[in-house]
């Protein structure tokens, strides 16, 4: 695959660290339609949460080309947020976002244990995440991937 999972806790403070203290984000990031819509309303269903989305395209209604937006019918099947919810008319940057999304994240932990972020925008996920270190090495990457996969998403 050519997108990886990440799975992060994030802390009140806007620390990210484990164990988890608040709720746990499983980042699905990756290049334009590569499939990762798919697979993140396959873990969202799975873990019955959401999709929260960190593209800084699909958040605009007016970009339809180029952005592989999530279609209606998949929207359906989840809850997706930051996709259409805004003009391009209107003013939104990376720190806009990394505000709105921290909070949004805040209010779904007290309904979910863990949301999926899912996203292309390595600006918009770092805005949100900030610098994060918890980042695990390639090969760990892969494996919980594949074990992802096989549990989750191939059955």
């Amino acid at each position: 695959a050519i997108y990886k999972i990440y799975t992060v806790a994030v802390t009140t403070d806007r620390k990210f660290v484990a164990p988890m203290k608040q709720g746990t984000v499983i980042l699905l990031v990756g290049p334009t339609a590569v499939g990762k819509t798919p697979v993140a309303i396959r873990l969202a269903r799975h873990f019955h949460t959401v999709v929260v989305s960190a593209d800084s395209r699909q958040v605009f209604r007016e970009m339809e080309i180029g952005t592989a937006k999530p279609t209606a019918e998949e929207r359906a099947l989840v809850p997706h947020h930051f996709i259409d919810s805004r003009s391009i008319a209107d003013d939104y940057d990376a720190g806009s976002y990394g505000e709105e999304a921290f909070a949004l994240l805040q209010r779904l932990f007290s309904e979910h244990a863990r949301v999926v972020l899912c996203g292309g925008s390595g600006l918009y996920i770092k805005a949100l995440l900030g610098n994060i270190s918890v980042f695990l090495s390639s090969a760990i990457i892969v494996l919980g991937f594949k074990i992802i996969y096989r549990t989750y998403i191939k059955s």
